[in-house]
């Protein structure tokens, strides 16, 4: 039996529905509402999808239920992501929807920057970018970590729905890189949000919005497949708490273990499943699965860029190849038997030119990103007073030109709600100095 709890539903459409789907994680969920309930912007909504095993958040929702912006469910059974990604967006009634992780956290003025850019631009997706919350840990169940601002503000820009698709097709760059970092998120309803009529149009063209195995992947490549405008925000609107052992992402990475438990809530067979992939055979790595649904996405389309691409192989290989690198817990999988089936490929003598193209992408794709304030042309300097107002930091980089390093804004661990604070006052008087105005451009 499912379980819908809603007290007093919102008379007016919400801007924005935010998603929260979740399992297990009842003392995020309760930071991430914390700060969703405090926004200056206040026209949204907030739906908690409990798809709990062992710990419903159902306790740590409650006191917000008060509030008609709030509301809680869970699904009948527990189901896997993409089943329960499709659950958890049913009955949203906002104008744009995002699909949020309990480890992110909204700057107070997030909201309201969306919404002042989308009644500009009438964007069908909107994407942002999210400063850290490093080293994180639970201290009587109040978050503390550290935190240095990392992203340059700057105005909002527009970016092709096309040139995204044709770059997973390429990967001409990996999918994850920090050179290329302001990007990675290009198209997202997960660190960015979708108009509802754009998510409704996929969800009638392809069956469903969320699509084994990759749904954050899978839905983006439909939505850009059918967006005309896209605009990414070119800020951060969101601390992303980095705690250990949270990243269900990283977890499959390093282990294989934990990869096939996932993989297997969506195959019956899984030998089977292997040999549908790219290459055959080989499902090591993010970067496998991800292609393996960039083509099944591919074929469900009857129009669109989609269509026109053909994804290389050879640069799947060199960045799976990689990915083999990065596990550190194999399982009863043969190590060698994967990385032959790569270097079939990678070893083709035709494919030598190729190799020294990728071989230079995988060495520039480590330098750090341009928006990076540590590495967006400001002179470094060797020192940094903690303890420095978040205003004063603001000047020192934007007045006087110069960086400090990135050292934590105090001299110990702090609170997130300081974070939080700091993260917003430094981005308002960022603003100020580099004429940002969102309302005026």
């Amino acid at each position: 039996m499912s379980v819908n709890i809603r007290e007093g539903r919102m008379s007016e459409r919400p801007f924005i529905s935010i998603i929260i789907p979740t399992r297990d994680r009842p003392k995020l969920v309760a930071q991430v509402l914390k700060f969703l309930q405090i926004q200056t912007f206040t026209n949204f909504e907030v739906i908690v999808s409990d798809n709990g095993l062992n710990d419903y958040c159902e306790n740590e929702v409650l006191p917000y239920l008060a509030d008609n912006r709030f509301s809680y469910k869970r699904p009948p059974v527990p189901m896997n992501m993409c089943d329960h990604w499709d659950f958890a967006v049913e009955g949203a009634l906002g104008e744009y929807i995002t699909v949020f992780c309990e480890k992110f956290i909204l700057r107070p003025d997030a909201l309201s920057i969306l919404y002042d850019i989308s009644m500009q631009t009438d964007a069908d997706i909107l994407t942002w970018q999210y400063d850290i919350f490093a080293d994180a840990t639970f201290v009587d169940n109040q978050l503390t970590g550290n935190y240095h601002p990392y992203i340059k503000p700057a105005d909002y820009i527009e970016y092709s729905a096309s040139d995204m698709l044709q770059r997973y097709f390429s990967l001409d760059i990996p999918l994850f890189s920090r050179g290329d970092g302001n990007r990675n998120s290009y198209g997202k309803i997960y660190s960015g949000c979708v108009k509802a009529s754009m998510l409704s149009k996929v969800k009638k063209k392809y069956g469903r919005a969320f699509y084994p195995t990759s749904p954050d992947y899978t839905s983006m490549f439909a939505l850009l497949n059918e967006s005309k405008m896209c605009i990414d925000v070119s800020q951060s609107l969101m601390l992303l708490i980095a705690l250990k052992g949270a990243s269900n992402g990283e977890a499959t990475q390093s282990s294989l273990i934990k990869a096939r438990e996932y993989l297997q809530d969506y195959c019956s067979d899984f030998n089977s499943f292997i040999n549908t992939l790219p290459i055959k055979g080989c499902w090591v790595g993010p970067h496998i699965h991800i292609a393996s649904d960039l083509l099944a996405m591919q074929e469900i389309a009857t129009d669109g860029p989609i269509k026109h691409f053909s994804l290389d192989l050879v640069a799947l290989a060199f960045w799976a190849k990689n990915d083999v690198q990065k596990v550190e817990e194999w399982g009863d999988v043969d190590k060698n038997s994967q990385l032959n089936k790569l270097d079939d490929i990678l070893s083709n003598p035709q494919n030598r030119s190729r190799l020294r193209f990728l071989k230079e992408q995988l060495i520039a794709m480590k330098k750090p990103c341009i928006n990076e304030i540590y590495h967006c042309g400001l002179q470094k300097i060797d020192k940094f007073d903690v303890n420095t107002p978040a205003n004063e930091l603001a000047k020192l980089h934007w007045m006087e030109r110069v960086a400090p390093p990135r050292k934590n804004i105090c001299g110990e661990k702090i609170s997130l709600d300081h974070a939080v604070q700091y993260f917003f006052e430094y981005n308002t008087k960022s603003y100020e100095l580099l004429n940002i105005d969102i309302k005026d451009l």
